[in-house]
């Protein structure tokens, strides 16, 4: 399931804020949905690299590389994380002025910074374990959870503390960020407690499955 659209639907969920509180909630969103998407690209990064030696490992029947390869990408994503949380607490005033000068949208920005910080580690130990679900063949598991995270609780949280409690965009953000809190911590559970002999197996297996022509 493509996470994707549920940024827009919150984009959408912003348009629908009353007043000039949905202009500046649009603006905002667009800004600070930026500035998190730049923060993802180094999770990504850990997420592949952690895919490939995961996958190499389970296809070569070594699940304890495997598995030092999952925590390692966990620890790393996660100090990222931090550091990303420093920056964005530490500039949280002047980030917004890279990309606007008005000044109400600047001042939505920097309260939603701090909700952004919050969404950091999250966010990168979720796309750290979006990447041992690929490198282990769990596609599936992953593509669920992300339904789970965006469209069961994210989305809908993120609307009830916007719109009907009347938190504005900071309210969207809120709900987006309880959602991958949730899946974060369940896909971390799934990740300590993965039979990794029997996912060497499945990798075994879908290797005698694959056509190579």
């Amino acid at each position: 399931m493509n996470y994707r659209w549920a940024w827009e639907a919150v984009a959408l969920l912003c348009g629908l804020l009353p007043g000039k509180q949905g202009i500046i909630g649009i603006g905002a969103n667009a800004i600070i949905l930026s500035i998190t998407s730049m923060t993802y690209m180094m999770y990504l990064g850990v997420s592949v690299a952690g895919s490939v030696r995961i996958g190499n490992a389970l296809g070569n029947g070594n699940r304890y590389k495997a598995e030092i390869a999952s925590y390692l990408a966990l620890a790393l994503s996660s100090a990222i994380s931090i550091m990303n949380v420093i920056v964005l607490l530490l500039f949280r005033f002047q980030l917004p002025h890279i990309f606007t000068s008005d000044s109400e949208i600047c001042e939505k920005v920097t309260r939603l910074l701090c909700i952004g910080a919050v969404f950091q580690l999250p966010d990168a130990v979720y796309g750290s374990v979006q990447g041992i679900f690929r490198g282990s063949g769990r596609h599936a598991l992953g593509a669920k959870l992300n339904f789970i995270a965006y469209y069961c609780i994210g989305i809908p949280l993120g609307y009830f503390f916007g719109l009907r409690f009347g938190l504005g965009v900071e309210g969207l953000w809120m709900g987006m960020t309880m959602g991958l809190i949730s899946v974060s911590i369940c896909g971390l559970v799934v990740v300590v407690k993965s039979n990794r002999r029997g996912l060497v197996l499945y990798s075994k297996e879908r290797d005698k499955k694959v056509d190579f022509v």
